[in-house]
C-alpha cells in the first residue's frame, strides 16, 4: 500500500532527526526486517500527520472503586500559560514487569498511556485492570503487531476489533486510541480506524528502547527531546526502560513537568486538531517553552 502524504502548511510539527520505525522482538519474536535495527527507516509525513489522539469518548461506564495509584501533586490545567505536561507511552504489554512499572508510576504522581497488544492481554487480563484501576490509559496496539499497512482492510478491522473486545471484557469499555505497530500508517490504516469510532496515535519523542540501549542511554534521549506537549514512545517489554523511569520521572518533575494521559494532553489543547482522510486526528506542536 502507497503511503499518503498529508502535508498541511498550517501545521507545526516537531519531528527529531532520529525519528524511526522501532522493532518489538519481545512482543513479536519473529526476526525484523534489517529497515528495523541496522538501517531503521525514517516514517514519512504520513505516519506523523496520522498522529495523536482526540477527546476521550464512547464505552459504557462500569461500577468500580475510585482508581487508586497516581496522585498528581494538584490539578494541573495543561492549558494554562507556562504548563508543561508530556505523556509517557508504553507499547506491546501487558508485561511481566508492568506491575513494577505502575509501582514506579504511582510513586511519583505520574500517569501514563498504555498501548496493548492482544496476545499479551492474553497472557495477563489481570494486568489490564491493573492499569485501569491505578488511574492510567488503556489503548490499543492491534491483536498481533504486524504492519497494519500490508494487510487488507478487513484484516486491519480485525486485528483492531479483537483488541478492542478483549479490553472491554476486562475493564467494560473499549479504547478509544489505536496506536498501530511501528507506527506505520495509511489511508487505509485511517479509515478503519475512524471506522471503529478511535483516534490514531504515534509520536514525537522516541526514547529508542527498542535499539537495545541501556537505561542510561534510554533516559538521555528522552530527557534530551523531552518538551512540553510531547507524546513519548516507551516499552513495558524492556527492561532497561523499567530501569531507566525513575530518573527520567524524577528529572522531568525537576523540571516542573506533569506527566499525563494522551487524552488528558488533548483535552488541553496541546495538539492542534486536523483531519486525516475524513477523519479526526490531532498533531503535537513544538513548543517554545524551554524544557
Amino acid at each position: 500500500m502507497k503511503h499518503v502524504s498529508l502535508l498541511r502548511p498550517r501545521i507545526l510539527a516537531f519531528l527529531p532527526d532520529h525519528f524511526s520505525r522501532p522493532a518489538d522482538p519481545d512482543v513479536d519474536p519473529r526476526p525484523q526486517r534489517t529497515t528495523h535495527r541496522a538501517h531503521p527507516r525514517r516514517l514519512g509525513t504520513a505516519a506523523i500527520l496520522a498522529s495523536v489522539a482526540l477527546l476521550l469518548g464512547g464505552g459504557t461506564a462500569v461500577a468500580a472503586p475510585a482508581p487508586a495509584g497516581p496522585a498528581p501533586d494538584a490539578a494541573v490545567d495543561c492549558s494554562a500559560a507556562g504548563a508543561k505536561c508530556i505523556a509517557l507511552t508504553f507499547d506491546d504489554g501487558p508485561a511481566p514487569r508492568t506491575p513494577e512499572l505502575l509501582d514506579i508510576l504511582d510513586r511519583h504522581g505520574a500517569e501514563s498511556t498504555f498501548f496493548m497488544v492482544g496476545r499479551q492481554i492474553e497472557r495477563r487480563p489481570s494486568t489490564v485492570r491493573m492499569v485501569r484501576d491505578r488511574g492510567h490509559e488503556v489503548g490499543n496496539h492491534s491483536a498481533n503487531h504486524r504492519v497494519l499497512t500490508e494487510l487488507s482492510e478487513r484484516e486491519i478491522r480485525a486485528e483492531i476489533s479483537e483488541v478492542n473486545d478483549l479490553v472491554r471484557r476486562e475493564i467494560g469499555r473499549s479504547p478509544t486510541l489505536m496506536r498501530p505497530p511501528y507506527g506505520e500508517t495509511d489511508a487505509t490504516v485511517a479509515k478503519v480506524i475512524r471506522d471503529l469510532g478511535m483516534t490514531q496515535v504515534i509520536w514525537n519523542v522516541d526514547s529508542e528502547d527498542w535499539k537495545g540501549h541501556d537505561s542510561a542511554t534510554i533516559t538521555r534521549r528522552t530527557l534530551a527531546d523531552a518538551k512540553p506537549g510531547a507524546i513519548v514512545l516507551m516499552h513495558d517489554t524492556i527492561d532497561p526502560t523499567i530501569e531507566a523511569v525513575p530518573t527520567i520521572l524524577r528529572e522531568l518533575k525537576a523540571r516542573g513537568y506533569t506527566m499525563v494521559t494522551v487524552s488528558d494532553l488533548l483535552r488541553s489543547g496541546q495538539a492542534d486538531l486536523d483531519r486525516f482522510e475524513g477523519g479526526p486526528t490531532a498533531l503535537p506542536v513544538e513548543s517554545a517553552s524551554a524544557p
